[in-house]
């Protein structure tokens, strides 16, 4: 299990704190928010094209080296890995902050195609981060007859990087895994990669969606979660026969000069 630090960030977007949807472990179905009545996509020429605010932009172009050690200790864990879902021990860690951070760079500096998917029903923000309005996006997609995700899907003004949003929430309607597991495949086999900001794990039942990516990626914010709940969580995980590709140590705190630490 590799790790990889990145210092404190900017907000990746406004939102309540994160809880996960509910699953069933024993049915194998997922129960999803959903609305009676969905409201269509709107049509591209009707779209905000999404882009992240310039502070963040900037963000990124500082910690690239950290980005190129996420990009590298990802794909060496599993080189056939294609599927990664983002998560955290607690809300507030900043796992969003890392999902985006994941997503651009293995499209910009990999130069591979990326699918960045909010997964999070009780706080969705890629719609913040990316500056555009709340949409139809995973939820109309995992539960329309089809498998085709295209009208849910908005490419960003960086190339090579898409965003599906979360959608609208409504009825809790139940899905069960193995259409959960079609739909995921079939985004799979469009983008080389997918990325999915999920939720966070400890007191919900959320840890049972692990089981359906590639690798989990663990955010853990320094010098505030404890290494007895990393390691429960990562036991959690290994149960239920999720991959852990990493742990991203977020808002790390440097108490000498920065460019000392490579040299100690």
């Amino acid at each position: 299990m590799a790790l990889t630090t990145q210092d404190a960030e900017p907000d990746a977007g406004a939102g309540a704190a994160d809880e996960p949807s509910e699953t069933d472990a024993e049915t194998g179905s997922i129960e999803s928010d959903m609305p009676l009545s969905p409201k269509p996509p709107l049509p591209p020429e009707k779209r905000t094209v999404p882009r992240l605010p310039e502070m963040f932009l900037r963000h990124l172009s500082r910690n690239s080296r950290e980005l190129s050690m996420i990009e590298a200790n990802m794909l060496s864990h599993n080189k056939e890995a294609r599927t990664f879902y983002v998560t955290s021990c607690f809300d507030g860690e900043g796992k969003t902050t890392a999902a985006i951070q994941m997503a651009w760079g293995l499209a910009h500096d990999a130069l591979a195609r990326v699918l960045l998917v909010d997964w999070n029903p009780k706080s969705p923000r890629l719609a913040d981060a990316f500056g555009v309005s709340p949409g139809s996006g995973l939820m109309e997609y995992l539960h329309q007859e089809g498998l085709d995700p295209e009208p849910y899907i908005l490419q960003t003004a960086y190339e090579n990087l898409s965003i599906m949003l979360l959608g609208q929430s409504g009825n809790g309607t139940r899905l069960q895994r193995d259409m959960l597991y079609d739909k995921l495949t079939c985004l799979a086999q469009l983008y080389e990669y997918v990325i999915y900001d999920g939720h966070s794990l400890m007191g919900t039942s959320s840890v049972i969606l692990a089981s359906l990516f590639d690798g989990v990626v663990l955010v853990v914010e320094a010098e505030k979660t404890k290494w007895e709940v990393v390691q429960q969580a990562r036991e959690r995980i290994n149960r239920i026969n999720g991959a852990i590709s990493g742990v991203v140590l977020n808002r790390r705190k440097y108490y000498i000069p920065r460019f000392l630490y490579g040299r100690i």
